[in-house]
């Protein structure tokens, strides 16, 4: 019998701990199957953010944002520009794209980009909200634009919040780059002088849409690549890069650093959905990853539609999508942990 890797091993042992939960516990799984689209609405450039409580929120460009028990039943939210009011810092003509939720203490931050195709200086503002049920956010204004902060089209960010810190991930086709930002996430670290000298570049002029996540013993940086917006002619495809510190450098297997390599391709078009990227990860109550992007499909050549898959990992920690392309035929869905009190 070949031997457990040591991901196979944290598997088998999550899975044992959780079958005795589950027998001291009363907890069973709730394991649904689906078929992409989970939403079938246009839902471009969806990021994800799951509350203490286990809801899933994601969240598209123009402002829309649904919640899932599962990751495949969705229920739409609302707007959040309904009462945070439209953003009027930005060009003229410009509409919010790509953004990003994160919780800071007891406030809820809505990062977003303000653009239009062409613009000549985008820039990255903020919304927030006390609770994501209410559907009350509150304008925070803009955080910083294209040529304050010296990053041609300034746009889809990311905020993680890691040892007491708080950074924007952001950039597309011009270089991704990190800055820090303020403990409550508000404001930029030091102001804009400083976030402008001390910027740092993550990856190269390839990409956009940067997403980071740390599962296992990495942190891996998912990035877009391709064009997005060509319905069924887009090129749109996800690669990734993995380094053992936040602070990188981020390394795709064949060594190449993420300011110069192409990175290993996990998720690019199929026959039947096309451009597929702009992700965000999240995990099930299992512990097993999810990707969550957007698609095309034949059958929606004018809209993008929200999509999941689950991620795998291979023997050297590498993760993958089956096939790498985006999964059409019923799958087995996230493992949700439910409390018979409550079936």
């Amino acid at each position: 019998m070949k031997p457990l890797t040591k991901y196979a091993l944290m598997s088998f042992l999550l899975t044992a701990t959780l079958l005795l939960t589950n027998c001291q516990n009363q907890i069973v799984w709730n394991e649904e199957q689906y078929i992409n689209p989970v939403y079938s609405h246009e839902f471009p450039d969806p990021s994800i953010y799951r509350d203490d409580d286990g809801l899933y929120w994601v969240f598209a460009t123009e402002g829309g944002y649904a919640s899932s028990v599962n990751l495949i039943d969705w229920n739409y939210e609302g707007n959040v520009f309904i009462t945070a009011g439209s953003p009027l810092w930005g060009s003229n003509g410009a509409h919010v794209w790509a953004p990003d939720v994160i919780k800071i203490a007891d406030t809820y931050l809505y990062y977003y980009a303000l653009s239009a195709w062409g613009d000549a200086n985008p820039g990255i503002g903020y919304c927030y909200t006390n609770d994501l049920k209410s559907g009350i956010w509150h304008s925070g204004g803009k955080l910083f634009d294209s040529q304050e902060i010296a990053v041609y089209n300034s746009i889809d960010p990311q905020v993680v919040a890691l040892d007491g810190k708080v950074y924007m991930l952001w950039g597309s086709f011009n270089g991704i780059y990190r800055v820090e930002l303020t403990a409550d996430g508000r404001n930029l670290l030091g102001g804009i002088e400083a976030a402008r000298q001390n910027k740092v570049l993550i990856a190269s002029n390839a990409f956009e849409g940067v997403y980071v996540s740390k599962i296992n013993d990495y942190y891996y940086m998912f990035l877009s690549a391709g064009s997005c917006c060509q319905g069924l002619a887009s090129t749109y495809r996800v690669s990734v890069f993995r380094s053992e510190n936040f602070a990188g450098p981020f390394l795709d297997p064949f060594g190449q650093s993420a300011t110069e390599g192409r990175g290993l391709i996990i998720l690019e078009s199929s026959a039947y959905f096309k451009g597929p990227g702009h992700c965000a990860v999240t995990l099930d109550d299992a512990g097993q990853s999810w990707m969550v992007y957007h698609s095309y499909s034949l059958d929606s050549p004018n809209r993008r539609l929200l999509m999941i898959d689950q991620i795998y990992f291979d023997d050297e920690g590498w993760p993958l999508i089956i096939n790498n392309i985006p999964s059409q035929d019923e799958q087995f869905g996230p493992k949700i942990i439910v409390n018979e009190d409550n079936l």
